[in-house]
């Protein structure tokens, strides 16, 4: 059983796990951040050097798949794309339905209300079954509703570039 996982330390409670990681000898322990388990790992001597947006991408998906988001729903590489556009342009915040949903549907080939659609189901779903411990402390108690298309995609974005911001501090 292999897989991927990155790491982005997002506070002292919240570590979120990446690394490229094996299930075969030799084994490996890791203590989780609460102290009260003990994992068996084989870490792979590999490395990956992504590029700034493939970096990205990767908390963009770590972000998203710990805030409860499945990534068989269309709209998860709605809502991944939009935010991407919104990190590398912020003004693309001010005109989300006229900049963003018509770019995504092109580039996915549907149409723009499906693509509205899709990203709005995938808030719903974050909203009612996600991680919301995860979701306030991101927002840090700004938003106690359940946010907008637009709300959402900008509360994390800048949730992301906050958290780049004191990685480098």
């Amino acid at each position: 059983m292999n897989y991927q996982s990155f790491q982005l330390v997002l506070s002292s409670e919240y570590l979120l796990e990446v690394s490229l990681m094996s299930c075969q000898d030799p084994k490996k322990e890791i203590i989780l951040a609460d102290n009260t388990e003990k994992s068996w790992y084989t870490v792979l001597k590999e490395r990956f050097f992504l590029d700034e947006e493939n970096q990205l991408s990767a908390k963009i998906i770590i972000l998203l798949n710990n805030l409860g988001l499945s990534p068989n729903l269309c709209g998860y590489t709605y809502l991944k794309r939009a935010i991407e556009m919104s990190y590398w342009d912020p003004k693309v915040l001010y005109h989300v339905t006229k900049m963003v949903y018509p770019e995504i549907a092109y580039e996915y080939q549907t149409t723009v209300a499906s693509v509205e659609r899709a990203i709005r189901h995938c808030i719903d779903v974050i909203w009612e079954r996600g991680n919301k411990e995860l979701y306030y402390w991101l927002l840090r108690g700004v938003c106690m509703e359940k946010p907008t298309n637009s709300a959402f995609i900008s509360y994390l974005t800048e949730s992301l570039r906050f958290l780049e911001q004191c990685r480098q501090s």
